[in-house]
């Protein structure tokens, strides 16, 4: 009976993993990047500074990012992982929870720069290095699903976030999230951060089971690499430039004269939009292959910014918000199966880090970016109007990718 029970348990670990990805996804996404924008205006408006000076820690976000990838990716296949998981989990925590003092905007960008290098450690390599060990099928899904979890957390914690802002101030409300990320990244990791199945004496979930055809990974050859990774790259990081606009959903239903009780309602919306859109672009990708999922994550950003554009009709508001879910879906879930789906596990982790470093700064940048549109035109229009270019030229650039991979020969 004991050896049984063992074995169910080891059955079940890789959902245990599943959770420690979804409990990180839904801590570092749903919190420190989904929540962010609820801070914008009563920041700047006690500090006295423009909201682009404010959301200038981004930038140091992203580039704490880029520098730690590497010494992640050491850390991620050699070091305790519970170890180093926890650790990064409670500095981050920290970090977030010391900002309720802050009084200057370069005291954010320190903590910025702690933040990004914990970020790099806990999810940029790991949630996707994990997902592919754990489970032998339906990899898309499973990770679509891990990461729907940032949308879950985004949309009930906009919600509490900001009705603590209006109760008790903003400085109790970074506290408050402070807190809320130990819960979440702290336990899980200590308890569930295995790095492989043989680890432990399990078993990946779905062991033996084909995939389907779509769902293959690729093989690249070396003119293959040459022809589709520089332009990989620069769809990734043009499309990434997006992720930003759905911390400006509260501000821009304000200069649209909305009633101040949606408000709110927008961002929850967007991030409902982020647990839809992961799942829908995961399955895709299983279903359709790495094409179908560009495409319809393209259309649905370009679709929902020229909604935002039109906000003025509260319908059309709450549509592009819902559709500006689809950005964080694409950093997260199209671009991992994407260089996958292309080159293959085999090659993945050395392809993969130079486009996660190069991801995760421009989706940073574009918090900074967004700001300073809006600070120098003084229009959230002008900045809407940017997304949509940025989201058509990342669709030519998806269209000229996917030719050249079929043109490649076959290895």
């Amino acid at each position: 009976m004991r050896g049984r029970g063992r074995e169910a348990l080891r059955g079940l670990f890789p959902f245990w993993v599943l959770l420690l990805c979804a409990l990180i996804q839904g801590g570092i996404l749903g919190i420190v990047s989904n929540c962010r924008g609820l801070f914008y205006d009563p920041v700047c408006r006690e500090l006295g500074i423009q909201l682009g000076e404010f959301t200038t820690y981004s930038t140091f976000y992203g580039l704490a990012v880029c520098a730690g990838i590497p010494l992640a990716t050491r850390a991620v296949s050699r070091w305790n992982l519970r170890v180093t998981l926890g650790v990064s989990g409670a500095v981050m925590a920290a970090a977030q929870y010391a900002m309720g003092w802050f009084t200057s905007p370069w005291q954010w960008y320190v903590a910025a720069a702690l933040q990004g290098l914990c970020h790099a450690l806990l999810f940029v390599q790991t949630v996707p290095m994990l997902v592919s060990n754990w489970f032998a099928v339906r990899k898309g899904f499973f990770l679509g699903l891990a990461c729907a979890s940032s949308g879950l957390v985004g949309a009930v914690m906009n919600s509490v976030t900001s009705r603590y802002i209006s109760l008790y101030g903003w400085r109790a409300a970074y506290r408050l999230l402070g807190g809320v990320l130990f819960l979440m990244l702290v336990p899980a990791s200590l308890l569930f951060a295995v790095r492989a199945p043989e680890d432990v004496g399990a078993q990946p979930y779905g062991a033996g089971r084909a995939e389907s055809p779509k769902a293959r990974q690729g093989s690249a050859s070396p003119s293959r690499g040459r022809g589709v990774y520089p332009l990989l790259v620069a769809y990734a990081c043009l499309i990434c430039l997006t992720v930003g606009y759905n911390q400006i959903l509260f501000s821009l239903g304000q200069t649209f004269d909305h009633p101040p009780q949606i408000l709110s309602s927008f961002v929850s919306w967007a991030m409902i939009g982020t647990v839809v859109w992961k799942l829908a672009v995961g399955w895709c990708n299983d279903r359709w292959g790495i094409a179908g999922a560009c495409y319809l994550s393209g259309g649905v950003i370009a679709g929902g910014l020229a909604a935002l554009i039109l906000g003025r009709s509260v319908p059309l508001m709450y549509l592009g918000s819902f559709c500006m879910g689809m950005p964080m879906a694409v950093s997260v879930v199209v671009i991992p199966n994407l260089v996958r789906g292309i080159f293959g596990s085999g090659e993945f982790e050395q392809r993969y880090k130079l486009v996660s470093m190069l991801v995760n700064l421009s989706t940073n940048f574009s918090f900074t970016l967004i700001g300073w549109l809006v600070s120098w035109f003084g229009s959230y229009t002008t900045a809407l109007e940017t997304g949509l270019g940025v989201t058509l030229a990342s669709l030519a650039l998806a269209t000229l990718f996917l030719k050249a991979q079929e043109r490649s020969p076959s290895p």
